[in-house]
């Protein structure tokens, strides 16, 4: 008959149990034999997190609803059976709407997503923009409970332009030659900054040297200008701009030289004027990191920024160089939509396209919507208005460059959503 034992629930996956055994004989006779066995079980360990996988991957002060997917691992020697997940929090900005999903069965070395039975949390309006918020997640099987922590961010900057000139001039930004000398902003490096260089800039950095120019430096405006892409803005409450400079003035006692930061505003169809909104005037030679809040200045559909050197004497300075530069957007306006019970709202099938774009309203619409797309520099692309009781769409969009566009809607539902197109 064979030996019969039992494996606490305890035990560990590869854990060796020890047995001894002790053979008699029928003349008394005693011999004995060590052996081990070793356990297989499942071990289950927490990968990592998404929010809202079919949407925007992000959650918003005052979005309820949201869908939580956890993904975990299988590294036992078993597969893992009957696995739930439980999730707590005690963050006083976070509302867990479904605290339980449920995995299927796991083999060993593979992992699972609760994509069928997500999680499901809802943010508060008051949820300060970047908040962490700190999750419990239980995860138990047939083996056993195991617990991990992670946090979700609420809100939260978007990153709207960024460029360190690594990769040389970008063909989408502007140089302006002021004065018609043929020495305007360049992307490299310059001995005439000396050591003023903007701060941690890898190989170059991009930059206008009034030396090369000599005497001939444009005075007031226009300016020798380097000026950004327009970048869509409408639908945040606040924008940070920072960037790394550099400026090495000649100090001469003929007058000082500039160097400012301007920005302007695309509204009403139009371009406003330049407005100065941060300068480095000479004699100091200087270099560091600045951050400008422009949350007060925006009011438009688009912005636009430009660094100028301008003189208030024609004579020759040194250099003035950025890089770095870095757009964050705050306060992305989003409206929450149900999931659990459907309600007016924009459902994108994935925000990720390539020929269309497929649209459901939820439920059929009460009435009249007009939808609007918006380029990443604010210009619209497409319009169009859909009739009351309409409930799903497509957009083609094979002639659509690749790049971030963003749907506005305007009637049964007010909202935003944005999409980016690959091709």
């Amino acid at each position: 008959t064979p030996y019969i034992f039992s494996i606490s629930s305890d035990a560990e996956d590869g854990q060796q149990i020890a047995f001894t055994v002790v053979f008699h004989d029928s003349v008394d006779s005693t011999w004995s034999s060590d052996f081990s066995l070793t356990v297989y079980a499942s071990h289950l360990e927490y990968i990592s997190r998404e929010i809202d996988p079919t949407g925007d991957h992000r959650i918003y002060p005052g979005e309820s609803n949201v869908p939580l997917y956890v993904t975990i691992k299988n590294n036992g020697g078993d597969t893992g059976t009957g696995i739930n997940g439980y999730i707590s929090t005690s963050d006083p900005y976070l509302t867990i709407e479904d605290d339980s999903a449920s995995f299927p069965d796991i083999p060993p070395g593979d992992s699972s997503t609760c994509s069928t039975d997500p999680f499901v949390v809802s943010a508060s309006p008051s949820t300060p923009e970047g908040h962490q918020a700190s999750i419990i997640l239980v995860i138990s099987n047939t083996y056993g409970v195991d617990t991990f922590q992670f946090s979700i961010t609420v809100g939260g900057p978007d990153t709207l332009l960024y460029e360190d000139f690594e990769d040389g001039m970008p063909s989408n930004w502007v140089v302006n030659d002021g004065n018609a000398d043929g020495v305007s902003w360049v992307v490299g490096t310059t001995p005439d900054i000396s050591t003023y260089t903007p701060p941690d800039y890898e190989t170059q950095y991009a930059y206008y040297s009034d030396d090369e120019a000599g005497s001939g430096a444009p005075q007031s405006t226009p300016g020798e200008d380097f000026i950004t892409p327009a970048v869509y803005s409408l639908p945040y409450d606040s924008l940070v701009l920072s960037y790394a400079y550099g400026w090495r003035e000649y100090g001469t006692d003929v007058g000082p030289d500039y160097y400012g930061v301007f920005m302007r505003e695309f509204t009403n169809n139009s371009w406003g004027n330049w407005q100065e909104i941060h300068q480095y005037p000479g004699p100091d030679d200087i270099s560091g990191w600045d951050t400008i809040r422009v949350s007060a200045k925006v009011s438009a559909d688009s912005i636009q920024f430009m660094w100028r050197y301008y003189e208030s004497y024609a004579y020759w300075s040194w250099a003035c160089a950025v890089d770095n530069i870095l757009l964050l957007g705050y306060g992305y306006s989003t409206t929450g939509i149900e999931r659990k019970k459907k309600s007016p709202g924009l459902y994108i099938k994935s925000n990720l396209v390539t020929n269309k774009i497929s649209l459901s309203f939820g439920v059929p619409l009460n009435r009249n919507l007009r939808l609007k797309i918006y380029d990443i520099s604010g210009r619209k692309v497409y319009e169009k208005m859909f009739k009351t009781g309409t409930l799903k769409t497509t957009i083609d969009v094979t002639g659509y460059p690749a790049g971030i566009y963003f749907l506005k809607t305007k009637g049964d539902i007010n909202l935003s959503k944005r999409i980016l197109i690959l091709k």
